[in-house]
Formats: structure tokens, sequence, C-alpha cells
């Protein structure tokens, strides 16, 4: 499984379509750079957990709140999917 694919694909989903999940730079924060809401953020969790089958409860609210940028969701996946978390 490449969870860096499947996080792209996922981000591109959550605003739109605005940028291609090749277009997504994964140093940009989400909020700040993107404008992604709060509500959008649960969204793209939610579907990357979904698409790599690793259940949402793998993370804490505190985990969720620490993911501000795409590659912090591809190590949060990639720990939780190694069973680190």
């Amino acid at each position: 499984m490449n969870i860096e694919s499947i996080v792209r694909e996922c981000f591109s989903e959550a605003i739109g379509g605005a940028i291609s999940p090749d277009g997504v730079d994964l140093s940009r924060r989400l909020v700040e750079d993107y404008g992604v809401t709060s509500l959008q953020l649960v969204m793209l969790v939610t579907s990357v957990c979904e698409a790599c089958d690793i259940p949402l409860t793998s993370f804490t609210e505190r985990d969720i709140a620490g993911m501000k940028r795409t590659q912090d969701i591809i190590h949060a996946m990639q720990r939780a999917n190694d069973g680190d978390t």
C-alpha cells in the first residue's frame, strides 16, 4: 500500500479537485496554506483511514490536531500501519 499516494488522492478530493494529487505540496500547511477547514481535515483523515484500512480510533484528538501538513498525515498513517500508535 502506498500511503503517500492515498493521502495525495484523498486530499485532492477533500478540496474539490482544485489541486491534482501530483500537485500537492506535502510540506504546505493544511489550514494556513490550503485553507482546509476543521471539518475537511476530519473528513480527510477519515477517508485516508478507510482507504488504508486503519481504524480512525488509532488516533487521539491530539494526534489529529498535530496533523498540520499532508506529510504529517502520511507519517501518522505509516506509524499506525506499522502498529506504533
